[in-house]
């Protein structure tokens, strides 16, 4: 059984400054990627710990040569072309894996795709609803289907080979519309069927006011006030920086 943990880290140009910061920037249609080098390094260096706790490869794509028209963020979907791996953990690189965590491979691998959902089904959000429907309506998917986030991704060689001819049906169908290469991954799912693994929100929630146990996604306005040092204090962690 080979393991791999992924993460796509494609340094941008373009600068501006928040606040104080100084941030590198990117949009692709309506989203606008911050590149927070500090942050990237800690989630790196977790990711790569955490692959050697779990006997996995670790690779980190830093190029767009896989599909060299397309912005970074799609640059994941060359797992589909990675045949030697049995499965695969897709991570972002504002996501943060803690120390001591069990081995996702071996509670979650024999599933095709584990992911978190976008918008989890207990809320009680109208705007969350909302939300929702409008993505199912670009996925063309059914009013009970909930979307997932491709930021914390695990999926093994089944997957991979039944949605090896669909994803790149979809490859420019998402870019304007605010899915991506999430709105490829779903639709690879739909395809499929529409069903697939839902971890548990201790593997990364992004919203709704809880803090995940064991990956923490750093995702968006977040990015603005994190602090390396004092995150690392808080959460037990190696600076990346120190010696």
């Amino acid at each position: 059984m080979k393991r791999l943990v992924l993460q796509v880290n494609i340094p941008m140009t373009e600068t501006a400054m928040e606040g104080n910061d100084k941030v590198t920037i990117s949009k692709v249609g309506n989203k606008t990627f911050r590149y927070r080098e500090d942050l990237y390094k800690l989630s790196e260096q977790q990711a790569r710990q955490y692959a050697q706790e779990c006997s996995a490869d670790y690779i980190k794509i830093t190029d767009c040569s896989f599909l060299p028209n397309k912005h970074p963020i799609y640059q994941r979907l060359k797992m589909f072309e990675m045949p030697d791996y049995d499965q695969i953990l897709y991570l972002d690189s504002d996501t943060i894996v803690m120390n001591d965590v069990p081995n996702i491979f071996e509670l979650y691998g024999h599933h095709p795709i584990s992911a978190l959902n976008d918008i989890p089904p207990k809320t009680t959000s109208v705007y969350y609803s909302k939300v929702r429907q409008q993505v199912n309506t670009v996925l063309g998917a059914p009013p009970e289907y909930y979307s997932f986030t491709s930021g914390i991704l695990l999926v093994n060689r089944q997957f991979l080979t039944d949605a090896k001819d669909i994803w790149r049906k979809y490859l420019d169908t998402f870019e304007f519309k605010g899915a991506q290469d999430q709105g490829i991954l779903n639709k690879c799912v739909l395809d499929l069927g529409g069903e697939y693994n839902v971890l548990p929100p201790d593997w990364g929630a992004i919203n709704l006011r809880r803090t995940a146990k064991y990956i923490i996604h750093v995702w968006g306005f977040h990015k603005n006030g994190f602090n390396l040092e004092r995150y690392c204090k808080r959460r037990n962690l190696k600076n990346p920086y120190s010696e």
